[in-house]
């Protein structure tokens, strides 16, 4: 999967993204890769790419990152929004990148976050994401 890059300037650009840690759930690693690169190349830290909901807890927990970027198909018996559910239970906030537009899958990913990017999506609205979470 291709992301389209577009040109974007932080609000805020005295914030140091360097110190900013990010969790990468994506049981698809090109786009698990496409997103470390966008998120590198705007200056995060990524700690990790991890492909299942049990991972992605275990992760989480023991690295304590900023944010998880968070897909809901993976690999596993524990999917992206049970994954998050025990995530989020820890205030580590969790934004979902999904492909899934479907009525339910929406609202239960609306109570369980608001931040939330369906694929295909251009990094400017990655970064717009991010720096929600960030400046709250």
């Amino acid at each position: 999967m291709i992301f389209k890059l577009v040109a974007y300037k932080s609000s805020n650009p005295e914030f140091m993204k360097d110190n900013v840690d990010i969790l990468i759930v994506e049981d698809e690693l090109i786009t698990a890769l496409d997103i470390k690169y966008i998120l590198k190349k705007r200056g995060y830290n990524v700690i990790k790419i991890v492909s299942s909901g049990e991972e992605a807890i275990r992760t989480a927990l023991s690295f304590k990152p900023d944010i998880v970027l968070m897909d809901i198909n993976l690999k596993g018996r524990v999917n992206g929004l049970q994954a998050a559910e025990e995530i989020l239970d820890y205030q580590i906030p969790v934004i979902f990148i999904t492909a899934q537009r479907d009525e339910t899958t929406v609202e239960k990913m609306e109570q369980l976050s608001s931040d939330y990017i369906f694929k295909p999506f251009h990094e400017f609205i990655l970064e717009e994401k991010i720096q929600k979470i960030l400046n709250n």
